[in-house]
């Protein structure tokens, strides 16, 4: 089972009460799942227990080091509603070497695609939380403490060097 991970903004979700079916906010759709040239960017990984490898991707590529949400979607789950993934090396902005093939962008996106995509969001929503386990089907907290460490660990085993990451970033290890 591939798991596709995207960093999504809880708060912009839960602006309006999606649990019990209230529409979702402009917000939520429009930051959450900006588009570019109808495409999504997302990491993929292989398991569940491999998430923290998309996390390190995505904070390791980014400018500041805060907590995030962290949205997890099955790949056959969007695959049966022809919505389709492809590599993108290309716009793999993670300074982890070994992880740049882990970018994809779901393409082809259009209003209805978006939608499916934004149902399956709620959904998770209404599934509920779990704490420190990231699980397909969930949306799940890491906190900046928990960043701090995993962007650690990388940088002890040699996978990321800490000079690579922004000032922001280094001042906050």
């Amino acid at each position: 089972m591939s798991l596709l991970v995207r960093k999504i903004d809880k708060s912009k979700w839960l602006q309006n009460n999606i649990i019990a079916d209230e529409d979702v906010s402009a917000d939520a759709i429009t930051i959450c799942l900006r588009t570019s040239e109808n495409t999504l960017s997302v990491w993929k990984v292989s398991t569940e227990n491999d998430i923290e490898e998309a996390i390190l991707a995505m904070v390791s590529g980014g400018d500041h080091l805060e907590s995030i949400d962290i949205i997890t979607i099955d790949c056959q789950h969007i695959a049966s509603d022809r919505i389709n993934c492809v590599q993108s090396l290309e716009q793999s902005l993670t300074r982890v070497r070994d992880l740049k093939n882990a970018h994809y962008d779901i393409i082809d996106l259009s209003y209805r695609k978006l939608g499916v995509i934004s149902q399956y969001i709620v959904d998770c929503f209404k599934k509920g939380q779990i704490t420190n386990r990231c699980e397909e089907g969930k949306v799940v907290r890491y906190t900046e403490g928990y960043l701090k460490g995993i962007i650690q660990k990388a940088i002890n085993k040699g996978r990321l060097k800490k000079e690579d990451l922004p000032d922001s970033i280094q001042n906050k290890l």
